[in-house]
């Protein structure tokens, strides 16, 4: 930031994020430090002025369940798509937004959900979540991207991988 004066003072927005570590009303100061000589309250360690800004509000928070967390496709022929749908629950005070997914794995795991949806507080939502079979044992993860601070819950997703599949009626060689 450049250097203003009496004449010409310069500006700049300060942003900052206060979470709390629960809901509830919270006061608090947020103390900030200038070469501002014009001030009559100074930090006695460094003779920079002080700038106190009480701050007052509601922390409220989105919560994101979702379940099932593990989708088997099972033993499928190549080329084929298989669909199911997953629940987002809201178990916030605030909406939920799951803004988009990631993949991390096999490219054949999608979602024909439309993104962004929201969930409203104590809702529950689908996505969709879908495989197109490939001839090989196919694995991944999904992540789904949004706006619950605690909210990395993941997907895992299996498609012709008898040796991870919690179903052993089609896995013929043990």
């Amino acid at each position: 930031m450049e250097k203003g004066s009496d004449a010409e003072p310069t500006y700049a927005p300060v942003e900052g994020s206060f979470r709390p570590s629960g809901e509830g009303y919270f006061r608090t100061t947020l103390i900030i430090e200038s070469n501002d000589n014009q001030v009559l309250e100074t930090n006695p360690d460094n003779n920079h002025a002080i700038w106190k800004v009480v701050l007052r509000g509601v922390a409220r928070y989105p919560c994101m369940t979702v379940y099932p967390v593990f989708f088997d496709f099972g033993q499928r022929p190549e080329g084929s798509y298989w669909s199911d749908y997953a629940s987002i629950e809201n178990c916030g005070t605030v909406t939920l937004t799951v803004s988009t997914f990631s993949v991390d794995g096999d490219d054949a795991f999608e979602s024909d959900s439309v993104f962004p949806f929201y969930v409203l507080p104590g809702g529950v939502e689908t996505m969709n979540v879908a495989w197109t079979a490939t001839g090989d044992a196919t694995s991944a993860e999904m992540h789904l991207v949004n706006n619950d601070p605690d909210g990395t819950q993941t997907i895992d997703l299996i498609g012709n991988d008898c040796s991870l599949s919690e179903d052993s009626t089609w896995d013929e060689d043990a």
